[in-house]
């Protein structure tokens, strides 16, 4: 194809050319600007991923009250509220057991999972890593002890005591926070050991005081009768579920279902 000043000149009209130089001259300044300044399409959100790809991946523990297998069948309040979102959502729910408690924020933050949900304790130190939808529940610390163990009434009583708890959360958090409040109490930590083990552990005198959220320590003493709930540590705390900081549409959503699921009773 011959340039267009080159057939110009063969026309032999000077006034062409320099009409046929404008036009070419505006034809590429418009392909330059289209190049160069039409927005690249948004990044993919996490809930649209989850849509297109038709799987949520949930993280939770292997508990009785976040998940379980029971006869080869998938059971725990948090498992049933994961599966009832994701089929709002219309999409299949993905469950992954963390191996490690600690490491489940790490995981939503590098996105090897889309949602937390294994009865996490909304605290100051984790919404500086992670986004939490709405509490779910509302709940509060309680100590527990044997009942050949000294009466425990009030936060101040654990002075001078020894109160086991699993690393990484927010019982260790609030008992930190007595310690830093003036309350000598020791804070003997357990890598990775749940809640239940430290409640069954207390039951059978190996050891002397340990702490669980107060919907854990009820659900528990099923099973373990001879751990007593003896007193509240903390004030009312929420439970909610965990997402990434920049998954926001996806925190919204999780939000208008629990409204929803709580409004017609299914909660």
């Amino acid at each position: 194809m011959q340039p267009v000043t080159q057939i110009a000149r063969k026309s032999g009209s000077p006034r062409l050319i320099f009409r046929l130089s404008l036009v070419a001259g505006f034809i590429i300044t418009c392909g330059l600007y289209v190049f160069l300044f039409t927005p690249e399409p948004p990044p993919e959100t996490a809930l649209d991923r989850i849509l297109r790809t038709g799987k949520i991946t949930v993280l939770t523990r292997n508990n009785a009250n976040c998940y379980y297998l029971y006869r080869g069948q998938p059971m725990g309040f948090e498992y049933d509220l994961a599966k009832a979102f994701a089929d709002h959502l219309g999409v299949r729910l993905e469950i992954r057991v963390a191996d490690k408690w600690e490491g489940m924020i790490p995981d939503i933050q590098t996105g090897e999972a889309d949602m937390i949900a294994a009865d996490l304790t909304i605290t100051a130190k984790r919404l500086r890593q992670v986004a939490f939808s709405d509490g779910s529940l509302i709940t509060r610390q309680q100590s527990l002890t044997n009942r050949h163990h000294p009466g425990i009434r009030s936060p101040t009583d654990l002075a001078g005591q020894t109160v086991h708890v699993r690393r990484g959360t927010s019982y260790q958090e609030r008992l930190e926070e007595m310690q830093q409040a003036g309350i000598d109490v020791a804070i003997q930590l357990h890598a990775d050991l749940p809640t239940e083990e430290l409640i069954r552990q207390v039951a059978a005198g190996k050891i002397g005081i340990t702490l669980a959220d107060e919907h854990i320590a009820q659900l528990n003493r099923r099973y373990y009768p001879k751990a007593r709930i003896v007193a509240p540590i903390s004030e009312n705390q929420a439970i909610g579920w965990a997402v990434h900081k920049q998954a926001p549409n996806l925190r919204r959503h999780i939000n208008r279902f629990i409204k929803t699921i709580k409004a017609n009773g299914h909660y």
